[in-house]
């Protein structure tokens, strides 16, 4: 088996697969799992993997439910020792005190890895993401906002985002101290460079340190900073898939690792199904561009899921629709809201507390999970899309998923997947799991038809 370089726990499954998706891309071979897997698991099954990565849900979790999640998941981390353990979070960092605390996380791997220090690389600008100066920032279309005033992530239907400092934020989810290495920073020599991040990591005080990544050029001295200083002293890192960026441009520099070109378009398929969960403007607009290209939408009466008296039948309705449309060759695409000013959302949340329901965000995924597990049974379909975190992290849940591993290139961050099961009827079934902000407006199309970059 070789070493594995790199292991990660990713807070969303899209996050996860993009996490997967960057180091494959890069040269690094790596595989997503379900669950973490055991050394006799890697050296029997996957023998050449170099990264190993573990897709979770803690994103949409409260904290007590995000602690009894992570802790047997970091422990298990751990056991792979791995130089480098990475806490995958999205590269919005959408988070709060009450939902997919990440402080809290922090916490939790600073006690189970046995350090007091944590680097926070959010930046990642191929994906049109940059911290400058500790403020993060993203691009939609040709404007890039900070994300305080970005227009769909300031809006987020449960983790607005309300501060452009990652610092500020997350101060506001942990009592760890805060730190910043910014680009300035970043132009000194290395080793002054080098002095400031071990000034951090050797103090006696607990300190998460952002890092600012405005450039390509600061990648690979960013990697460096991880990757020397993690060799005798195994490194805890949070953030988006820019951690692995910046290792994988380092280690190319190196020579240890070369980019390669972009998977191969897989082969058209007839029909597929998409399972859209995200509020997202994107991923609406990627619903009526599939609606005009002659996709058969189906809109998933989310409230009435709220109800244990209609959530049965309506599942049930819904299956039998969406089997009965693929059966007689149509593309399907079925949602829970179009759009972040879906009146819907609010009807949700209001049905849920009305009936108890911690989540509405969890509980209409698992429904979502269990309607398109019925219908890639019934129908037979060998490739699908889910669109959104939660409900991706449901289907595959729902589809006995062991593992994933990168089929061919998409938008970035959200290729189609080919999956491992156990569960011979969706084993080799390509998955194409996105975050509800990825993609151009025809990416359901583009799925079927296989497309690459």
């Amino acid at each position: 088996m070789n070493r594995i370089l790199i292991a990660y726990y990713g807070d969303d499954f899209t996050g996860s697969v993009d996490a997967m998706e960057t180091l494959t891309m890069l040269g690094v071979e790596a595989a997503l799992f379900l669950d973490t897997p055991t050394k006799d698991v890697l050296e029997k099954r996957f023998p050449e993997l170099e990264a190993v990565g573990v897709a979770g849900v803690t994103r949409s979790m409260n904290v007590p439910s995000m602690q009894a999640e992570l802790k047997p998941k970091f422990e298990a981390l751990k056991r792979l020792n791995s130089p480098v353990i990475h806490y995958k979070t999205c590269s919005t960092f959408d988070s709060s005190p009450t939902v997919g605390n990440i402080g809290k996380a922090v916490e939790m791997g600073m006690e189970i890895f046995g350090t007091n220090f944590a680097p926070l690389i959010l930046g990642t600008p191929y994906l049109k993401r940059f911290v400058a100066f500790g403020n993060l920032f993203a691009t939609v279309g040709d404007d890039t906002y900070r994300i305080d005033r970005h227009p769909m992530m300031s809006k987020h239907p449960i983790t607005p985002m309300d501060e452009g400092d990652v610092r500020l934020h997350i101060a506001k989810q942990t009592d760890v101290s805060t730190g910043l290495i910014d680009t300035l920073h970043l132009r000194e020599p290395f080793e002054k460079v080098n002095e400031r991040y071990l000034d951090y990591r050797d103090s006696d005080e607990a300190c998460i340190v952002a890092i600012d990544t405005v450039t390509d050029e600061e990648l690979p001295l960013v990697g460096r900073l991880i990757w020397e200083n993690s060799q005798e002293t195994p490194a805890f890192v949070v953030g988006s898939s820019g951690v692995e960026y910046c290792l994988a441009a380092h280690w190319q520099e190196l020579g240890e690792k070369k980019k390669r070109d972009a998977k191969p378009a897989l082969e058209p398929v007839d029909n597929i199904l998409v399972m859209c969960g995200s509020a997202t403007l994107a991923t609406k607009q990627q619903i009526e561009t599939a609606e005009e290209a002659g996709y058969e939408s189906i809109a998933i009466d989310s409230p009435a899921l709220m109800d244990p008296d209609k959530a049965k039948a309506v599942v049930n309705e819904l299956t039998a629709r969406a089997e009965a449309l693929i059966s007689s060759g149509r593309n399907v695409v079925m949602y829970s809201t179009k759009g972040p000013d879906d009146p819907v959302i609010d009807k949700t949340k209001q049905a849920a507390e009305t009936f108890n329901i911690p989540s509405a965000a969890q509980q209409l995924a698992r429904y979502q999970g269990r309607i398109s597990k019925t219908v890639l049974e019934q129908t037979g379909l060998r490739r699908a899309c889910v669109a959104g975190g939660d409900t991706s992290g449901y289907v595959c849940k729902e589809l006995g998923i062991f593992a994933l591993q990168v089929a061919a290139t998409m938008a970035p961050g959200s290729p189609i997947c080919r999956v491992t099961s156990d569960t011979a009827q969706f084993d080799g079934l390509e998955l194409c799991l996105k975050a509800g902000q990825a993609g151009e407006s025809d990416y359901f199309e583009r799925v079927r038809l296989g497309g690459s970059l």
